[in-house]
């Protein structure tokens, strides 16, 4: 790596295989974290450069974080951001089912991001709340930390809380919908209302 400043010239010629034939520069003050050895036949690069050991804090989706295959970052299900282990935010909760992979914080070696598999029923009534029930992969087992958000093409975004008591099999959810005075109004021409859910 060589550094041309202004006013002066500086840079390796290299052969096929790696290695430096010559180098050549006008100002011997161009490189100074160059050292040449006696006779010019090895130069060492004394150059010390700071660099962060992970790169978390840009990626703000679970799939995005763990391709990136940094050992030191994870999914953390909870916060719903791509961090460092030792911040992420923990459910305290164990898993009462020996088989279920459920994970506080995922990492690029075992880790699969939480996804919701389905969604029944997928349509309701508008004028009638009622609840839907979800089936996830790779959902934390928490107690009340969840919450079911719908999001409508307006922008509106509501959040109700969801219910994992009482359902038989981990991994299940149920979302309450929201109540008919909260949801935005059918656009004209339009026969229903569709929103984009997420836990």
């Amino acid at each position: 790596m060589c550094k041309k400043r202004e006013g002066s010239d500086a840079w390796l010629e290299g052969v096929p295989g790696g290695q430096a034939k010559q180098l050549r520069f006008v100002d011997p003050q161009a490189l100074p974290f160059l050292l040449l050895l006696r006779g010019r036949m090895f130069t060492f690069v004394l150059i010390v450069s700071k660099v962060k050991v992970r790169q978390c804090d840009d990626l703000a989706v679970c799939t995005t974080c763990l391709e990136q295959r940094d050992p030191y970052c994870g999914w953390c299900v909870l916060d719903n951001k791509c961090t460092p282990e030792s911040v992420c935010r923990k459910s305290g909760v164990a898993s009462s089912s020996a088989a279920a992979s459920v994970v506080d914080w995922l990492s690029y070696k075992t880790g699969q991001c939480t996804t919701i598999r389905s969604v029944e029923p997928n349509q309701l009534q508008i004028t009638a709340a009622s609840f839907l029930t979800l089936k996830l992969d790779n959902l934390p087992n928490v107690a009340g930390d969840l919450t079911c958000q719908f999001r409508f093409p307006s922008g509106l975004e509501l959040s109700m809380a969801a219910e994992s008591k009482g359902t038989e099999v981990e991994g299940t959810l149920r979302c309450p919908t929201p109540g008919t005075p909260l949801l935005p109004s059918i656009p004209s021409g339009e026969h229903s209302l569709l929103a984009r859910l997420s836990v």
